[in-house]
């Protein structure tokens, strides 16, 4: 399926495919990711999109998968997420391959002569032939390249305005371009919940096309930003909640981690909500 789409040039579709199989069990996620790096490679802010959707999934990516995400962001001019020490950023080499000229001198005079005579018979329609492909395959790239270019300038300009802390400009940005980069989102929700700035937050939630809200997993980002800053908010959910409806709060393990290194005063408090539940539990 990963090969119709790209033979299609529906990158689209296949990052659809990704991100709706991340639950399959058995599914091989570093494959998956190791295709959609490739397809994007010439696109660095998608590439910064990628490592972020495998951060959120959970995945460690293998050493082939960091290397491709690497060499992709360093020729975007992008910062580099982790460390580039145990990988190998060298080009390697193309391996030599024989030229004409290496055959010709092994071929026989008859063998020479007739090959001649079939270059000459089937060379001109072979040239037209890959002229109109390559004109073909060169204005779709320049199409490609100068969607590409508009939407980047789209992104930097979004991500200026978050970097710059202007959240209210960035909001009304999103909402009249329509650009629902993951990444910068992510970034925005980030230093709206921060800054408690919840009139900003509900109007991007509301203006957001419920479909892309839900497919982006934002409600999941906005819970897990308001837990960061607010631990108490997270025991309280947990001790709450029925023991049927605790999965409700589930996070992954990384921001779970994150929640309890900002919040170290919550390990006690847990120790004890699960010792006094033991305990109803066994009487």
């Amino acid at each position: 399926m990963i090969e119709h789409f790209l033979s299609l040039g529906r990158l689209d579709c296949l990052e659809d495919l990704v991100l709706m199989s991340r639950s399959v069990f058995g599914c091989d996620r570093e494959h998956m990711y190791h295709q959609w790096v490739t397809a994007e490679a010439k696109n660095p802010a998608k590439i910064e999109e990628i490592w972020m959707e495998m951060q959120d999934e959970g995945h460690a990516p293998g050493k082939d998968l960091k290397t491709l995400i690497a060499k992709a962001l360093k020729s975007g001019g992008r910062p580099l997420p982790f460390s580039t020490e145990d990988l190998n950023m060298e080009e390697k080499p193309a391996a030599p391959q024989a030229t004409k000229q290496d055959n010709k001198k092994s071929a026989k005079p008859e063998e020479e002569k007739s090959a001649k005579t079939q270059e000459e018979k089937s060379a001109k329609p072979q040239e037209e032939k890959s002229a109109k492909t390559q004109e073909e395959k060169s204005a779709k790239a320049d199409e490609k390249a100068k969607s590409q270019k508009q939407g980047s300038g789209k992104v930097e300009k979004l991500n200026s305005l978050i970097d710059e802390n202007k959240t209210s400009e960035a909001v009304d940005f999103i909402i009249k371009k329509k650009q629902y980069h993951k990444g910068l989102l992510r970034k925005l929700i980030r230093i709206m919940v921060a800054n408690k700035e919840w009139a900003n937050l509900k109007k991007l939630e509301e203006k957001t096309p419920r479909g892309k809200w839900i497919g982006l997993r934002l409600d999941a980002v906005v819970r897990d930003e308001k837990y960061l800053n607010d631990g108490n908010l997270f025991y309280e959910t947990i001790k709450e909640a029925d023991i049927t409806n605790k999965h409700k709060a589930k996070l992954n393990s990384s921001t779970t981690k994150n929640i309890f290194l900002k919040n170290p005063e919550l390990l006690e408090k847990f120790e004890d909500l699960a010792s006094r539940e033991g305990n109803l539990a066994a009487n």
